[in-house]
Parts: structure tokens; C-alpha cells; sequence
């Protein structure tokens, strides 16, 4: 072998190592570049299998349509509850007026239950039969006129009571009050009076100690009332304590306390004047 040609030779070996190293880097950074693609482009594709979560705002709070779909159930609720105060308020407009059976039917169970004297029982029932069929399915405010006795007055087959007929008329007013919650009715005005009439002078109208104002939602609340089995072992104690004008009356005008319409009215004001403070900041 001549010197050339072993020179040849030689500079073929060492040139070969270097152009395959060369290719192969190529080689190799083809592969990563292929590789990094097809990571991203298979991470971007949606999984067919995996659910995909509702997307969040960065700052952590609910995706809006999830405060939107709060909002509209507890809407709906506000709304219900609306209508059924309201359904229990207007009795008359959904069950109709009281028939003459209906009526009779309420007497004949407070006949069983309400003790009355005999001089006092024709009168009374005669009058609460007029006031049942003369129902018009409006609300009635009933004024209670209430005159104590000077001592607790016996009542035939009823039990006694060992205190004054004040107390006796508040242990009838507290287990009464629950009965009437039950039928929508509630006092409107409660108060004990404070002095002698100003005009006025004679007995029968003067010298009343108590004064009560109760909204029922119609008549038939009223004679569901005296008519409830729960209210035949509580009547005697009224009866007992006191004299009574029960007085049936149409309101023309009824006006809440004025200090509960200005609170409410704040109210209002200050959460109005807070949603739209913060629905300008979220836009």
C-alpha cells in the first residue's frame, strides 16, 4: 500500500464519525420537534371518555350562570311563599262564600262547646247566623270592648279559676292566640285603657279596661275559630272574666307604624343602592 492511498484512507475514517454524528443530531432534533407537537396537538384534542369541568373565572368566584341559577330558585321561592300568604289572606277568592249550611253547621259546634247563659244564647246565635250569611269573602276587623268583672263570675258545669279576671282573660288571650295564627288571623291592635271616656258618661259605656283589634281573612276564619274543638275548653275563661262588645267592622283604611315603613324603606334603599354599586364594579 502506497503512502497516498493510506493517506486516503485514513482521512475516511476520520471524516465518517463526524458526518454521522452530525446526521444523527438532525435526526434527533426531527424527532423532538415531531414529538412536542404531538403533545401539544393531543392535549388540546377533548378527552371522549373524561367530562370536562364548568370553567371558572380566574379569581375564583361561580361561573355567572351558577349565581344566575341560585338567583332564579330562590326567586321562585320568595314568589311561592308570596302566593300562599296571599292564598291565606283572600279565603274568599278560591272557597267562595259561606253557604247557609255551612253556616249552620259552625253553630251547631259552637253550640256544643261555647257555654252560654239561656237569656244570652238566642240573641247571640240569632246574630252570628246574620254575620255568617251576610259573608262577602272580605276580611273583617273585629274590635273586642272588654269590661273586667270586679271578681271571677261562676259559670254553670265550668271550672273555676282562683285568680282575678284579668288573669283569667290573659290565660284565654295566650292559649288563644295559637288558634288564631292557625287561620291567618292576628291582633292588630292590643292595649289596656289608660282612663275614663272622654265623652261618654254613662255605666253601660263607661269604666273599659282593655281594648283588641284582630284581622281575620274573612268571616269563615271567625267562626272557624269558635267553632275549633281546641277553643271549647278556653271560651269559659272570657266569659267569665269580663263583659264584651264584639264589634265586626270593614276597613276602609288600615296604616302600618310609620316606624316600620321608614325601616323598611332603608332597607330597601341601602340593598338597592348596593346591588347596583356592585354590578357597576363587576362591569
Amino acid at each position: 500500500m502506497t503512502v497516498a492511498h493510506h493517506t486516503r484512507h485514513e482521512r475516511a475514517q476520520v471524516a465518517e464519525p463526524t458526518v454521522g454524528a452530525a446526521e444523527r443530531a438532525s435526526l434527533m432534533s426531527l424527532l423532538q420537534d415531531f414529538a412536542h407537537h404531538t403533545v401539544v396537538v393531543s392535549s388540546s384534542w377533548p378527552s371522549p371518555v373524561r367530562r370536562r369541568r364548568p370553567v371558572l373565572p380566574t379569581n375564583g368566584e361561580p361561573h355567572p350562570m351558577q349565581r344566575m341559577r341560585f338567583q332564579l330558585i330562590f326567586g321562585a321561592a320568595l314568589l311561592a311563599l308570596l302566593i300562599a300568604v296571599c292564598l291565606q289572606q283572600s279565603p274568599g277568592s278560591w272557597r267562595g262564600k259561606l253557604t247557609k249550611e255551612e253556616v249552620s253547621d259552625y253553630l251547631t259546634r259552637v253550640d256544643r262547646q261555647v257555654p252560654m247563659l239561656p237569656e244570652e244564647k238566642a240573641e247571640a246565635f240569632k246574630r252570628l247566623r246574620t254575620f255568617g250569611e251576610a259573608d262577602d269573602g272580605k276580611p273583617v276587623y273585629m274590635l273586642n270592648v272588654m269590661r273586667m268583672f270586679d271578681k271571677v263570675k261562676a259559670l254553670p258545669g265550668q271550672p273555676t279559676f282562683p285568680g282575678t279576671p284579668a288573669q283569667a282573660n290573659a290565660y284565654y288571650e295566650e292559649k288563644a292566640k295559637p288558634l288564631l295564627f292557625k287561620s291567618g288571623s292576628y291582633p292588630v291592635y292590643d292595649g289596656n285603657v289608660s282612663g275614663r271616656n272622654l265623652f261618654g258618661y254613662e255605666r253601660s259605656q263607661d269604666d273599659w279596661n282593655r281594648v283588641l283589634v284582630v284581622h281575620y281573612p274573612s268571616r269563615r276564619a271567625f267562626l272557624e275559630l269558635v267553632a275549633d274543638p281546641a277553643y271549647g275548653p278556653i271560651a269559659p275563661y272570657k266569659l267569665m272574666s269580663l263583659d264584651l262588645l264584639l264589634v265586626p267592622t270593614d276597613a276602609d283604611l288600615v296604616l302600618p307604624e310609620l316606624r316600620l315603613v321608614v325601616g323598611a324603606l332603608c332597607l330597601v334603599a341601602f340593598l338597592a343602592v348596593g346591588w347596583v354599586r356592585a354590578a357597576r364594579c363587576a362591569g
